[in-house]
């Protein structure tokens, strides 16, 4: 009864997740930094947070005089509550203390939501939307409600060794490490997308792939700035698809899904930004084999030869000339350096 009660409390969370699709897109989303570990105080206006929130009793709405003699400290927070990754003794001693200080860290009685789970759910899309967005937008899509996708991934961590969480701070700690998107990643890869699972599986195993390969990204070693030599700057990476990247966002975003995805190829590059930002590029085939040249070993007399040799279609242009003008725009794009 309980469970069936909070699943069905999870509609304006389905709700919260389909505005995720309509949302600006971009790169990689830069996560909020931690903030102080000091407590603050709760502001006042409405009673609640987000949808995806339990309630948060602000200071002196009507929700937290309803409810003083009966909230609770139990370490799941409302987003309109700033704790920071951690909090010390002193911090909670205080909230404790002086709840009316600080209600915004309380919550109000909900004998039949099962809040654990709701501050899990709340993790794993807000990280993942931080992390990587278009992979868990296709999820949705493909599997019509990302809290399937969600319930799957919890059973298969549970079988799988994962740890059980002694308190609220254990979710986000393990939601904001390393291990999360790893193990995601392998959950989906191993016991999700199997072989024997839909067509349009094969563009989502490809963002898979993608993240993965961002997430052991190393800078290149070849090349100095200023050196002359043709180089990837650090933060640059080339990854091919087996699938057309354009035409896969596309489809996720006219919400079409994955299975309409054709079969193809395609080499992106990632543009790491100085602000936790990335941006991606799909190169053409003629600037997939000048940068494959750019190894911050050959000089640009080198590399224009070497692609001369390759005998490109450059449509009747001079391939030295096409290479230098190709150096040229792959250096103002970011994509280059000399």
């Amino acid at each position: 009864m309980s469970s069936m009660m909070a699943h069905g409390s999870m509609r304006r969370s389905r709700t919260t997740w389909r505005r995720l699709e309509t949302r600006s897109e971009g790169g990689e989303q830069r996560g909020q930094e931690a903030g102080d570990r000091t407590p603050t105080a709760a502001p006042t206006g409405g009673g609640f947070g987000s949808p995806s929130d339990p309630g948060a009793p602000l200071a002196d709405t009507p929700i937290q005089r309803r409810y003083a003699d009966q909230l609770t400290l139990d370490g799941i927070y409302s987003d309109m509550s700033h704790q920071g990754w951690q909090q010390s003794a002193e911090d909670r001693e205080m909230i404790a203390a002086y709840p009316e200080v600080f209600p915004n860290f309380y919550t109000v009685p909900t004998p039949w939501l099962e809040k654990a789970y709701l501050k899990e759910l709340r993790e794993f899309v807000l990280v993942g939307i931080r992390r990587f967005r278009w992979l868990l937008v296709a999820l949705h899509q493909d599997s019509g409600d990302l809290l399937t996708v969600f319930d799957a991934w919890r059973a298969w961590r549970r079988s799988h060794g994962g740890s059980t969480w002694r308190s609220s701070f254990d979710v986000s700690a393990y939601y904001a490490h390393p291990d999360f998107p790893e193990e995601l990643f392998e959950f989906l890869e191993t016991a999700y997308l199997t072989p024997a699972s839909r067509p349009g599986h094969l563009g989502i195993l490809e963002l898979v792939r993608l993240e993965r390969t961002v997430r052991r990204l190393r800078e290149p070693g070849g090349g100095t700035p200023g050196s002359g030599v043709p180089h990837l700057p650090p933060g640059v990476m080339l990854h091919r698809l087996a699938v057309d990247y354009e035409q896969l966002i596309g489809c996720l975003r006219r919400r079409e899904g994955t299975a309409r995805v054709a079969d193809g190829s395609s080499t992106l590059a990632r543009i790491a930004k100085g602000d936790g930002m990335a941006a991606y590029v799909s190169l053409s085939g003629l600037s997939v084999r000048l940068l494959e040249l750019c190894d911050g070993a050959r000089s640009v007399a080198e590399v224009t030869e070497a692609f001369a040799r390759s005998d490109p279609d450059t449509g009747g242009v001079d391939p030295k000339k096409a290479a230098l003008f190709g150096l040229e725009v792959l250096r103002q794009q970011g994509l280059v350096g000399v």
